[in-house]
Order: structure tokens, then C-alpha cells, then sequence
């Protein structure tokens, strides 16, 4: 008897620039699984009213249940897998609602150190539009956007913004997630220096109207690491492995090896080349990066969930 596609899927969560994509591509090497990468719209359903991204179980209605499940099985069965692996930075903050619409879901937390998280996701917000995941160079000063012109720049965030809504349609809640939308294509255009992004955490916007870019995204770290530590605390029937980024990268094979035996997968032929492609991480990398005041402005916020973590703070 063939399994449900929606059997015990795969979850990769971690907060934004931790290396959940990395995680991602090396489970996405098996040819059974079937990778949905950040369906932002799609764990919204039903929910694009709420101000934030930390829903709460209450928020797990039948109807949204069945809709984001619904939704889940045809992504999957397009791309003609057997098992669901799935990413989504904001999924850390609700994992309550998560597990009602996944029960079986296998939960892989991706931990990397908060402080070159920070320095990544400062660069997000401050309009650099790259991914960099291992070598994080600083922002230079930006007058107009790094690829083009301000036009240039915009029709390519439209053309992205257009194929993300065709893969994981947004339905009505795209009227909630309109100006969000809006103030990205203005930071894509070099019109608005500051753009909203990653995990909408409680009071975000107002976070970044009265902090600095690094402050914020120090606490969108600490929140998001530490919703996952205090729901498994609490919830050790979940089934969660905890994966440290650093490890990931310096150690790559034995780090799958695990990753693969927690999700019940044998590794096979096709992981090597994913693998071969990694490179190790430089240790402590926020110190080319930040000044001594910002390592000590950043501590200040993360540093206890830094030890919590087996971090050297």
C-alpha cells in the first residue's frame, strides 16, 4: 500500500539566514522527497489577517487545517514525490499551530550562532537583495541598487514576486499582504532604505521604526531560536533534532548521515555532489564584521539564549 504523501513530512525550521536552505538541498538530494521551499502564502491560509507570524494554536481551525493540507498534497504530487520536505524560517515561531495541521511531522532546528546571523539578516533589511550564506562581506553604502536601476531592480522583484504567487497562490490574504509587498519593491528600487523581511515577529514593524537594523535582527534571532527551545522543552514528544549550522558545514557528512537516519532515509549517490559543495565555515565570523560596541550591543540582546545554545559569549 502506497504511503500518504502527507506521512510524517519533513520540516526544516531555523531562523531566517541560519542555513536552512543549505539544510534543505542536502535532504532535498533524495529523489523520494519533494522540496516546497518557504510557501509563505500557504501557512498564512486563513490567517493573513494577523499582524504577526507567531499563530497561535487557537488559529488551527478545521477549515484552515484542511486548506493548508490540501494545498500541501498538491505541491507535493506536482513535482511527483512521495514525501513532503518543506522550509520555512517562520515556522519557528508557531510550532503549536504547525504540529495541529502535521502531528507526524519531523521537526530538523537549524542553529546557527546569532551574532553572524545578525550581521546576514542586517544586510536583508538594509536592501541587499543577495543570499550569501557562507561569506558575508559588509553592505557597501547604498545610493542605488548593486544590479541596475531602480527600474531594473523593480521589474525583477515583480517577475520574482509573480512566480512566487503562481507556485503557492495567496488567495485572499494577498489584500493582507499588500503593502508588505509594496515596501519590498520600494527597497528593491533603492526608494526605502530599510524593507521588512524574514519571520514577522511580535511588534516588527515598530521594532524597526525604534531600533538599529543589527538590534532587530538580533531579537528576530533570539525570538525565533527560542520559541523552538522552550516548545520542545515543553513538548518532548515532538520529534526534533537539533542541528548546529556550524556542524553542518565543517562536518557535512557526518551531519547528513544523522539528519537522513532521524527522517528515516537512506542516504544514496545522488547526496555526494550536495555535499561535495560545502565548504566549512569560518568560527566566529561576526568579529571581521562588527565593532567591538556592536559585538557587545548584540551580546547584550542574544547572550543568554547564546549560552543556553553551548555558545562562547
Amino acid at each position: 500500500m502506497a504511503r500518504d504523501v502527507l506521512e510524517q513530512p519533513i520540516l526544516v525550521i531555523g531562523a531566517a539566514r541560519s542555513g536552512t536552505q543549505l539544510l534543505a538541498r542536502v535532504l532535498a538530494a533524495h529523489p523520494d522527497l519533494a522540496y516546497i521551499d518557504e510557501p509563505t502564502l500557504t501557512w498564512r491560509r486563513g490567517n493573513g489577517h494577523l499582524p504577526h507570524e507567531m499563530f497561535p494554536v487557537s488559529a488551527a481551525r478545521p477549515e484552515v487545517v484542511r486548506s493548508i493540507r490540501e494545498r500541501f498534497r498538491e505541491m507535493c504530487e506536482a513535482q511527483g514525490g512521495s514525501r513532503i520536505l518543506e522550509k520555512s524560517p517562520a515556522n519557528t515561531l508557531r510550532l503549536g499551530f504547525v504540529r495541529q495541521v502535521f502531528p507526524d511531522a519531523r521537526l530538523l532546528h537549524l542553529v546557527r550562532d546569532g551574532r553572524d546571523v545578525a550581521v546576514s539578516v542586517r544586510r536583508k533589511f538594509e536592501g541587499n537583495a543577495d543570499k550569501v550564506t557562507r561569506a558575508e562581506v559588509p553592505a557597501p553604502a547604498r545610493s542605488a541598487p548593486a544590479r541596475g536601476g531602480p527600474w531594473v531592480e523593480t521589474k525583477r522583484a515583480i517577475a520574482q514576486a509573480v512566480r512566487k504567487m503562481r507556485s503557492d497562490p495567496p488567495g485572499l490574504d494577498l489584500v493582507y499582504r499588500a503593502p508588505d509587498l509594496f515596501e519590498l519593491l520600494l527597497a528593491r528600487a533603492g526608494l526605502r532604505r530599510h524593507a521588512i523581511w524574514g519571520p514577522r515577529i511580535p511588534g516588527f514593524r515598530q521594532l524597526m521604526r525604534t531600533h538599529t537594523p543589527l538590534e532587530v535582527a538580533a531579537l528576530q534571532w533570539r525570538t525565533c531560536v527560542e520559541q523552538v527551545l522552550n516548545y520542545t522543552a515543553s513538548h518532548p514528544e515532538a520529534p526534533c533534532l537539533f542541528v548546529r549550522f556550524e556542524d553542518l558545514c565543517n562536518a557535512p557528512r557526518q551531519t547528513a548521515e544523522k539528519v537522513y537516519a532521524f527522517c528515516d532515509l537512506e542516504p544514496g549517490p545522488e547526496l555526494e555532489p550536495v555535499l561535495s559543495r560545502i565548504l566549512p565555515v569560518e568560527p566566529r565570523a561576526f568579529e571581521r564584521h562588527l565593532t567591538p560596541d556592536e559585538i557587545a550591543q548584540v551580546e547584550t540582546l542574544v547572550g543568554d539564549t547564546l549560552r543556553r545554545l553551548g555558545y562562547e559569549v
